[in-house]
């Protein structure tokens, strides 16, 4: 795996060493990267020891810290790998062929896709089999309602006022999917 400078003025001129550590999706460090400054001086190259870490589903993160001659330890923002768990639900590819300006971040749109499932989960009624094509595309309408949400100015819209789109929480629309209404409008 190869990490960049996070700026373009940036240089690892300054530093003499590399280190490297994964932190697995709930919190726990793993010990047997390597990072090396050699090469390009643009770049850190972390190796991965033989076989493959990244053995549970969720967000693993690469924490990469560069050592000065005086000690100073600099740290790189973490660099997010999701490992997905193949279980019915939308993966990144999978959204992404419903959802053409999905985020290009791998990480940014896993993190989406993982708390959409979680509330559709959560509003659902049970699944006793596989996922239900609804719930799926409840979570496809999840994901887009949030990630909207949270580009939107402090008055709740997305756009110029004068063709502003309103960003709201789980819909209505999405909870009939997850929760469908009786044959008389669900008052019964």
């Amino acid at each position: 795996m190869t990490v960049l400078a996070p700026e373009m003025s940036w240089s690892f001129a300054l530093f003499e060493s590399a280190s490297a550590r994964l932190v697995d999706p709930d919190g726990a460090q793993h010990e047997g990267l390597t990072a090396s400054l050699e090469g390009l001086p643009e770049h850190i190259e972390v190796v991965w020891p033989k076989g493959s870490l990244l053995n549970k589903p969720g967000l693993w993160q690469v924490l990469v810290g560069l050592t000065a001659e005086d000690g100073k330890i600099e740290h790189f923002p973490p660099y997010g790998i999701p490992v997905e768990q193949h279980d019915g639900w939308h993966t990144i590819d999978s959204i992404r062929d419903v959802w053409r300006e999905a985020p290009l971040d791998d990480a940014e749109l896993f993190t989406y896709l993982d708390a959409a499932k979680d509330l559709c989960i959560a509003k659902a009624d049970p699944i006793t089999g596989p996922v239900p094509q609804r719930y799926r595309l409840a979570q496809a309408m999840q994901v887009r309602a949030m990630w909207n949400a949270g580009h939107v100015s402090s008055g709740g819209q997305y756009g110029s006022d004068d063709q502003a789109v309103y960003a709201y929480s789980m819909g209505y629309d999405i909870v009939k999917l997850l929760r469908p209404s009786g044959a008389i409008g669900g008052m019964f």
